[in-house]
């Protein structure tokens, strides 16, 4: 069987990872350790007090999963009184995805980053045969 068209199993080429993750705003001082191609995890900074943190994964849909992704999870930290700072995305692909579907993924998400007053600070990107969508 031939493999479609676009990204192959695996992860992302370094250079379109590279790519979008240089379109990010950059990171405030209580980033010192932010997403970079080969890095697995971010360092940061809280302030004295409380981290609230929260994660839901986006199967509902396959449109604006940028929006949703970061509305539903800062919704769960606001719900607390905390003030959404930080956000982690697992990014899981299927395979034949177009370089440009990458690219508008990552722009939807920093769009509505900015619009919460987040940044996005890690997480994990892969292209796999495990999911039938974005």
């Amino acid at each position: 069987m031939a493999e479609p068209p676009g990204l192959p199993p695996g992860k992302l080429p370094p250079e379109l990872l590279a790519e979008v993750l240089a379109d990010l705003a950059g990171w405030p001082e209580d980033v010192p350790l932010g997403p970079a191609v080969g890095e697995d995890a971010a360092a940061i900074l809280p302030p004295p007090g409380a981290v609230v943190v929260a994660t839901d994964p986006i199967t509902l849909t396959g449109e604006q999963l940028g929006r949703y992704a970061v509305l539903v999870n800062a919704n769960d930290v606001a719900a607390t009184g905390a003030r959404p700072r930080w956000f982690l995305a697992a990014v899981l692909l299927p395979p034949g995805t177009d370089p440009a579907e990458v690219r508008a993924l990552f722009a939807s998400l920093q769009g509505n980053l900015e619009a919460v007053g987040a940044v996005l600070v890690g997480g994990h990107t892969e292209v796999t045969t495990a999911v039938a969508r974005p």
